[in-house]
């Protein structure tokens, strides 16, 4: 299974880049391909509008995409909110349907459920099915914190992805992007195009155009 896996943390020794790094480490040792990102490795640490298409690249390729933050001030650490600012047509195209989802924040005491409630709206409208949010704290034992990351994690590659059932927040925006397509409203050539390539200018709802997804509509770009 290929798994895609960002590190939000600010900072190297950090609790999220920590916690990520053992989950990637074992989830690699289980034979998974995993594409690990945060600010301290070769692509992120370099020029980063450089490097997305090769992010992208590794992003549409995988099953499933983690998540992870810390955080800061009950918002998304500013590592973060660069990551996913490289990607802000997403928001536009669906470009993630097919691809499932799962985001875990850390904090030192609270404010979890608000960044996991914003990088699961996120996650939603780049077109991921998110299967659940993870809180993690400081407070929280290390083995207990791996044990849960881990179950968590193994529980999203079991799934039968045939019978994922989509949220509903995601047939609202499929319907109002259907909508505007038809229309011909409000999107780029650019984002029409990528809107096509998904299907939804075949699929009826959400449900179908995950559906589709599953099996021949994603596409990966040509690295220059």
């Amino acid at each position: 299974m290929n798994i895609f896996i960002f590190s939000g943390g600010d900072s190297e020794s950090s609790k999220t880049n920590y916690y990520m790094k053992w989950l990637c480490k074992r989830l690699c040792n289980e034979g998974n391909i995993v594409f690990f990102r945060s600010l301290f490795d070769d692509i992120l640490s370099g020029k980063l509008k450089k490097n997305r298409l090769a992010i992208e690249n590794e992003i549409i390729g995988s099953d499933i995409v983690i998540f992870c933050c810390p955080v800061h001030l009950h918002n998304v650490s500013s590592t973060t909110k660069e990551f996913l600012d490289l990607f802000v047509e997403w928001s536009h195209t669906l470009r993630l349907t097919g691809i499932l989802g799962v985001v875990v924040t850390v904090s030192s005491s609270n404010g979890n459920q608000s960044v996991n409630k914003y990088l699961h709206k996120v996650l939603n409208y780049f077109g991921v099915t998110v299967l659940g949010n993870l809180s993690i704290n400081h407070t929280m034992e290390e083995e207990k914190v791996k044990n849960k990351l881990y179950d968590f994690v193994n529980l999203a590659k079991d799934l039968d992805k045939s019978q994922i059932k989509v949220e509903k927040r995601q047939d609202e925006i499929f319907l109002l992007y259907k909508e505007w397509y038809e229309t011909n409203r409000n999107f780029t050539e650019s984002e029409r195009k990528s809107l096509e390539n998904i299907g939804i200018n075949v699929a009826k709802d959400f449900q179908e155009l995950f559906n589709l997804n599953l099996k021949s509509y994603r596409y990966i770009k040509k690295l220059d």
